[in-house]
């Protein structure tokens, strides 16, 4: 049995509570720079390091020619579900803004009625295009366009009033029409699914300096209050977390023990990160916050306890 990363496992639970902040809005009732400096800041690097570290293990798979069959149709298997919760749950409420059966459909499927589904879907269309060129090494290829896919993001997302009217917005703008969201699709995917693809390619694991990641933590902190004061807005595409997740994500491949036993930590993430938006519209559909931190007290601990529940059920074959 593999050896689990339990450093790992504990940060992709610790992120996938990050992103349930940022769905939450946590502190922006509350203080402004806390506000920008956690949700809008430090809370981004999440989905970044997600896909980094799906692309490094997809590499690994790859590589040890290991059968990518199975962990493809799994993905699928587990958005298609979530999505049909999502349909059967949200669907009658929310037809009436489409009001169009096909329009609905095909918001479901791309990005979930909630929206938050992008990530699985951008992972697999990421897994088609990168596949064939891990291959024949041109991962540097990759990278490459994946650069100038997320700088196009940037034109739409957050640094949109920098690019008002421009070309390059205008080509985002119509990447929105089918993606609903700048970083969807190729938009962000890419790029970080690659650098963790490198990361494995070039056996960097031991080759990341602490202050490297802290000073890239603070070139994030800063450019979140700076995107702010110029345009506040929710954001996704930062240019510091270029080098945030990646960096991270090499420091949790380290060797580091916790005193307690990880796994389920790691195992429940990805139900947590599936679970949530669809927690969050429910209760926020009968229930009237009055501050941020109860939203996100009450929407996480009834995430936990179904992911949690969810897990089990599956461990025992019930689902």
């Amino acid at each position: 049995m593999r050896k689990r990363n339990q450093l790992l496992d504990f940060m992709k639970f610790l992120l996938s509570i990050f992103v349930i902040t940022i769905h939450c809005q946590l502190f922006k009732d509350f203080q402004k720079d806390l506000y920008v400096g956690f949700t809008m800041g430090l809370a981004r690097v999440a989905v970044p390091f997600f896909f980094v570290s799906s692309g490094y293990y997809y590499a690994k798979k790859v590589e040890s020619n290991k059968p990518v069959r199975n962990y493809i149709l799994k993905l699928i298997k587990l958005l298609l579900i979530y999505e049909g919760v999502e349909f059967i749950v949200m669907g009658y409420f929310v037809y009436p803004m489409y009001n169009n059966l096909f329009l609905l459909l095909f918001r479901c499927l791309s990005v979930g009625i909630t929206g938050a589904y992008w990530y699985i879907t951008s992972l697999l269309l990421t897994y088609v295009v990168v596949t064939p060129l891990w291959k024949r090494n041109k991962m540097s290829i990759c990278i490459v366009v994946g650069l100038l896919l997320y700088f196009v993001a940037m034109t739409n997302d957050s640094y949109s009033s920098l690019f008002l009217g421009t070309n390059l917005q205008k080509l985002s703008l119509i990447h929105t029409q089918i993606w609903t969201w700048p970083q969807a699709g190729l938009g962000e995917s890419l790029l970080f699914v690659s650098i963790g693809m490198k990361i494995y390619e070039t056996n960097r694991q031991d080759r990341c300096n602490i202050y490297m990641l802290i000073v890239s933590f603070i070139m994030l902190f800063f450019e979140s209050y700076f995107l702010q004061s110029m345009s506040p807005k929710d954001a996704n595409c930062y240019i510091s977390l270029i080098f945030c997740a990646p960096l991270l994500f090499i420091e949790c491949l380290k060797k580091f023990r916790i005193s307690f036993n990880t796994e389920l930590l790691g195992k429940i993430s990805m139900y947590i990160y599936m679970t949530h938006p669809i927690v969050l519209a429910i209760i926020c559909n009968f229930v009237v916050f009055n501050n941020t931190f109860y939203k996100f007290f009450v929407v996480t601990f009834v995430t936990l306890l179904i992911s949690i529940i969810t897990y089990r059920l599956k461990n025992r074959r019930i689902l």
